[in-house]
C-alpha cells in the first residue's frame, strides 16, 4: 500500500509558472474553506435533529425515533465524508507548502 505522501506526489501538478502554483494553492484553500463550511452546516443540522428528537420522539422508541435516528445517521455519515475530503485537500496543501 502506498503512503499518503507518495500518492500526493502523483496528484500534485507540475507548474509552469509561479502564478499557476499560486492559483492552484489558492483554489485548494478555497475548496477547503467550502468543505469546512459544509461540515459546520451539517454539524448544526445534526444538533438540531437531536433537539427535535428530544421534543418529539417517544422515550421508549418507535417510528418517530427511528426516523430521527435514520436522518441523524445519514448526516453523521455525510459529516465523516466531508471530514475525509477536508483532510485530503489539507494534505495536498501541506505537501505543496513543503515544496
Amino acid at each position: 500500500m502506498k503512503k499518503l505522501k507518495d500518492l500526493l506526489n502523483e496528484v500534485l501538478p507540475n507548474f509552469n509558472s509561479p502564478f499557476e502554483a499560486y492559483d492552484w494553492v489558492m483554489n485548494r484553500r478555497a475548496h477547503a474553506i467550502d468543505i469546512e463550511m459544509d461540515m459546520m452546516t451539517t454539524n448544526k443540522e445534526i444538533q438540531q435533529l437531536y433537539k427535535d428528537m428530544e421534543q418529539e420522539a417517544e422515550g421508549t422508541g418507535g417510528p418517530v425515533a427511528d426516523r430521527y435516528a435514520k436522518e441523524i445517521s445519514a448526516l453523521e455519515k455525510r459529516h465523516r465524508d466531508l471530514r475525509d475530503d477536508f483532510e485530503k485537500v489539507m494534505a495536498e496543501i501541506d505537501e505543496y507548502d513543503a515544496m
